[in-house]
């Protein structure tokens, strides 16, 4: 249901940096998504500016049919996830792709669960 986000600075001169400020979707979703594990070093794809240095990578879109954001934070070793059941949970980045994936999907008949 939600996952942790940086909310980058932007800065001057570069393009707003729009990860983490999404509240609410009016005219569609922001694609926070599971594409990729926790804290990838793989970069988002959005209105951004690409900081890898502060673990923020980004390729910076225009296109917002390619945008996909991962979760990521300043924890070490993972992010926090809330889930429809209300639980909350601590997911390392080392969780294993599929099941990142599965817990975020619906009635696919997948058999895995988050650790």
């Amino acid at each position: 249901m939600l996952m942790e986000m940086i909310q980058a600075p932007s800065q001057a001169g570069q393009p707003i940096d729009r990860r983490a400020r999404i509240w609410n979707a009016t005219g569609g979703t922001y694609q926070i998504s599971t594409r990729v594990t926790p804290n990838s070093q793989d970069d988002d794809v959005s209105v951004c500016a690409d900081r890898p240095e502060a673990g923020l990578p980004c390729t910076n879109s225009s296109t917002e049919s390619t945008y996909s954001l991962a979760s990521r934070s300043k924890h070490p070793a993972g992010v926090a996830v809330a889930m429809c059941d209300g639980s909350v949970r601590f997911v390392a980045d080392t969780i294993d792709l599929p099941t990142w994936k599965a817990a975020s999907s619906i009635n696919q008949g997948e058999r895995e669960s988050l650790p």
